[in-house]
C-alpha cells in the first residue's frame, strides 16, 4: 500500500447528520492503487472513491473498520482492534458480523477479500492477480 496524502477537493457529500457547511464540502484522501483501482477515501462522509466516479458508501461503524482493515492490509488485524472505542460491536458479534459482510460484499469486486483468522480478527488480502 502506498501511504496516504491528502488532496483538497471540492465534493458533495451526503448530509448524514452533519451541519449543511460540513456535509458540502470534504477532502479526498489517496489511499491506494489496487488492482489498477485507484482508491481514495473521504472520512467526513464514510465513502470510498473507486478510479474518481464510483462512490462506495459505508456506515460509520462499516467504514471505521474497513479503514483499519486497509491501513493494514495482508496483515492480521485483532478483533479488539476492530471493535474498539463501540460498545455495540464488542457485546454483540451478530452486529460486527452484518458490518464485516457489508464490508466484504462492497469490496468484492476490487478483488479484495476479508478473511477470518480463528481466535483473532481479520486479515484483507488482494486475491485478483496482477
Amino acid at each position: 500500500m502506498t501511504s496516504p496524502s491528502h488532496v483538497s477537493a471540492r465534493i458533495n457529500v451526503p448530509n448524514r447528520g452533519r451541519s449543511k457547511a460540513s456535509a458540502h464540502h470534504a477532502t479526498l484522501v489517496e489511499v491506494a492503487t489496487i488492482n489498477t483501482h485507484r482508491l481514495q477515501r473521504c472520512d467526513a462522509a464514510c465513502f470510498l472513491l473507486v478510479d474518481g466516479q464510483q462512490v462506495l458508501l459505508f456506515s460509520p461503524t462499516a467504514y471505521r473498520m474497513l479503514i483499519i482493515l486497509l491501513e493494514h492490509a495482508d496483515e492480521a488485524v485483532s478483533f479488539e482492534e476492530l471493535v474498539e472505542g463501540s460498545f455495540d460491536l464488542q457485546r454483540d458479534r451478530g452486529l460486527f458480523g452484518k458490518h464485516m459482510s457489508a464490508i466484504r460484499k462492497m469490496i468484492q469486486p476490487l478483488g479484495l477479500t476479508v478473511r477470518c483468522v480463528t481466535a483473532y480478527g481479520y486479515l484483507m488480502q488482494n486475491e485478483s492477480p496482477l
